[in-house]
């Protein structure tokens, strides 16, 4: 059985894996939105190959969709997406495992989208900079079909500062733009938020953008999952207090994956009156999911609150216990030698993983 502490692969994709990127959304066709590039490196070209697959939400984590050869024969090292809409990949051109120093690049491409408008907008803006651009301009970009434009914008908005929160902030909150759009004005009212916090939330509170936090804090329940999901990270990422009650509702959210960041995100708070929230969410779980138990684990641990996980610990549920274990193991807590007795086999070996992987010398005898 593997253990407890550690989380499952989503899936087996490849016996070589070396590159990886993801398509950044212009030159190919629509079908790659969303997808990974894998080079899966055999020591032969003629059974090496760039792989793609994508990734669809499955309970608190992922499963992998549409997976198949994209480049066959070619003993690729690495991928990459250049500004013309090509992929470049790096080709060993050795002999099996050993380089003869003669490497190759390959470009792969789709004719029918050489010409793409698309992708020269992004060649031009990345030659002018973002700097020089209007913030009218940078919001249109906002919506770009290429990721990489998309996020260069919103880190521009972001980095000036209070003066474009409440337009990103609108942007954020309007639920008849498109999703992307959204998404990136909440990416950068997060990085502002964070700025204005000290990185970590220690800087005085009158630095903080309240503006910019009151934004986040109000999308934890916007009716898109993947809005709600964002905010939650957002918000422990910039440590906003107040968003620890939006966050206690998230824990039982209909998405897991929201689920999932609010427990972690409750965990950067330290908002402790949220811990047998946690341990509600862990025994529901009822360890069926690993990422949503793993997201409990770090809430708790997040808490700095040993003795109300220790208490957790002799809860008459096997399924909290182990969450309970799996957090002191986190903080190489000695009291873990009192679960070696534990009635549960699992939570008992994971308490004896802990005390001899880490070590624990205090438990050891």
């Amino acid at each position: 059985m593997r253990p407890a502490w550690t989380l499952p692969p989503i899936a087996h994709l490849g016996d070589g894996p070396a590159g990886m990127c993801f398509y950044p959304g212009t030159g190919l066709a629509p079908r790659y939105d969303g997808h990974f590039f894998l080079c899966d490196f055999l020591g032969g070209d003629e059974y090496s190959q760039v792989r793609s697959f994508a990734v669809e939400p499955e309970g608190a984590g992922y499963k992998v969709g549409d997976a198949h050869d994209f480049v066959n024969e070619v003993l690729c090292t690495d991928v990459d997406f250049g500004w013309d809409g090509r992929m470049y990949v790096s080709d060993w051109a050795g002999d099996g495992w050993f380089s003869d120093r003669t490497g190759e690049l390959y470009a792969v491409w789709d004719p029918a989208r050489a010409e793409d408008v698309d992708v020269r907008t992004a060649r031009n803006l990345v030659e002018e900079g973002t700097a020089a651009q209007a913030d009218d301009l940078l919001f249109q970009y906002l919506a770009h079909p290429d990721i990489r434009i998309r996020q260069r914008a919103h880190l521009e908005l972001a980095s000036r500062g209070a003066k474009t929160t409440p337009a990103l902030a609108a942007v954020a909150g309007d639920q008849g733009a498109a999703q992307r759009v959204r998404l990136h004005a909440l990416w950068a009212l997060g990085v502002q938020a964070r700025r204005a916090a000290g990185g970590t939330g220690g800087a005085a509170a009158a630095a903080r953008n309240a503006e910019a936090e009151a934004a986040i804090v109000g999308l934890l329940d916007d009716d898109d999952v993947e809005l709600r999901r964002l905010a939650a990270r957002l918000a422990g990422d910039a440590r906003i207090a107040a968003a620890a009650e939006g966050l206690g509702s998230q824990l039982t959210d209909d998405d897991l994956r929201v689920r999932a960041q609010a427990a972690i995100a409750l965990g950067k708070l330290k908002h402790a009156d949220a811990i047998p929230n946690l341990a509600a969410m862990a025994w529901e779980n009822d360890n069926q999911d690993p990422f949503l138990r793993h997201a409990a684990v770090m809430g708790l641990a997040g808490m700095d609150q040993p003795d109300k996980v220790r208490e957790l610990a002799a809860d008459q549920f096997p399924q909290t216990r182990l969450v309970a274990v799996l957090a002191m193991r986190r903080a190489r807590d000695p009291q873990l030698a009192r679960l070696l007795h534990d009635p549960d086999l699992r939570v008992a070996t994971e308490a004896a993983r802990a005390i001899n992987d880490l070590p624990i010398p205090e438990a050891m005898p």
